[in-house]
């Protein structure tokens, strides 16, 4: 990098470990090594890609082998922002892309809300989660709903979790009740069990004739404190 460190420069991340036919090297992902090395040789205006987002989810109730390790999105965040603290990044699909501020990328209110859902950190519950998903909820357009299945399809297993909850999300605004209530289920099977998951699948269940009472009293068990969840009623 030393070489090349006054140009203008893109990084692709990817060199990760992902099982049979894959090589492994001293641990599952070098990312946090590799935004050191990139911070250390002073290279503060590069285009940053990270692939694989969705391995970033140590929260995650059962996990995969190859996703091991991993830190949360809220420290690959932190860790970008180090090296330029003006980096502006979203979540796009299952990258994070960081890029100058100078740069004036025009983002969209949709992959905004997506971006704010997926830094969620579990620490701090704030009014911005709740206005994220909450427009997730109310205003995906039918082209947007489209691109959030894509999504889902393209991935399996563990990997689905976000996508089908973002998707489960978006049904709201098509008022398709039912199917989001079904595939809120999706996101509980791919092992993401928090319990504003639980909620929102209760809320699908209610508004689409079922009885929600089995997933409330789950999610009371998870989240005692049901103000909490009223906010996101209040919200949607």
């Amino acid at each position: 990098m030393p070489g090349v460190k006054n140009r203008k420069l893109m990084f692709w991340l990817d060199g990760h470990w992902s099982g049979d036919g894959t090589a492994q090297g001293f641990c599952n992902t070098p990312i946090m090594k590799e935004l050191k090395a990139i911070k250390d040789n002073g290279i503060t205006d590069a285009v940053i890609l990270v692939d694989d987002i969705c391995c970033f989810h140590p929260d995650m109730d059962e996990i995969a082998e190859i996703a091991l390790g991993y830190p949360t999105v809220h420290r690959l965040k932190e860790e970008l922002l180090s090296i330029n603290p003006n980096y502006q990044i979203i979540i796009y699909g299952d990258i994070a892309i960081a890029w100058p501020s100078h740069y004036h990328i025009e983002v969209s209110p949709l992959i905004q809300a997506l971006t704010i859902s997926r830094f969620y950190d579990d620490q701090l519950i704030d009014e911005a989660l709740f206005q994220a998903e909450a427009s997730i909820a109310t205003e995906t357009t039918a082209p947007e709903l489209e691109a959030l299945w894509d999504m889902c399809t393209w991935h399996f297993g563990w990997h689905r979790a976000y996508p089908y909850f973002w998707y489960s999300l978006s049904l709201f605004s098509q008022k398709r009740y039912g199917e989001a209530a079904d595939n809120f289920g999706h996101v509980l099977d791919a092992g993401y069990q928090h319990w504003r998951v639980y909620w929102y699948k209760a809320l699908a269940e209610q508004r689409a004739g079922r009885n929600p009472s089995k997933t409330l009293e789950i999610m009371r068990t998870k989240q005692p404190e049901v103000s909490v969840a009223l906010e996101f009623m209040d919200s949607i």
